[in-house]
């Protein structure tokens, strides 16, 4: 099993998350799996349809779909199986966080931003570097590499 949290835009806990894994690497083409085509978006993608959306002032909202195979037996023709399935949405409103990145919108100015200032906030603290702090380095504060000084003289 692969335990992992979700957190939300100001980093609290949300959901707890887990996924059986089936150790892949013993499995055969064609007698343990067939191909399975899972369809993920690019960030450019996702960077065009946000500046699309800004640009032309369409609304932007967020949605969970869970459709995970739970209950059966996956079948070849999956997207056979898809059709059958009931999809279970779980409507969020208005996107604000989305893939660690926080989404701030201003509509009536056409502008959006993509930032991860907690993320960096974070990284921040744990490396010691809030408040302007300068990390420490393996080398001595002015040392100077020799070649550089014949070259300067």
């Amino acid at each position: 099993m692969v335990y992992r949290h979700k957190y939300g835009p100001e980093g609290e806990l949300t959901r707890y998350k887990s996924r059986l894994v089936a150790r892949g690497f013993q499995q055969t083409k064609g007698k343990d799996y067939d191909e399975v085509f899972a369809p993920v978006g690019k960030g450019t993608t996702l960077r065009v349809l946000l500046a699309t959306a800004a640009l032309l002032g369409w609304k932007i909202r967020q949605m969970d779909i869970v459709t995970a195979f739970l209950n059966g037996v996956i079948l070849e023709e999956v997207a056979e199986q898809m059709l059958e399935m009931q999809f279970k949405c779980s409507k969020m409103g208005e996107v604000k966080y989305y893939l660690g990145m926080h989404v701030e919108r201003d509509v009536e100015k056409g502008v959006l931003r993509l930032h991860q200032r907690k993320y960096c906030e974070g990284l921040a603290e744990k490396y010691g570097l809030q408040d302007g702090g300068k990390p420490a380095t393996p080398l001595p504060s002015g040392w100077c590499c020799e070649l550089a000084q014949q070259e300067a003289e």
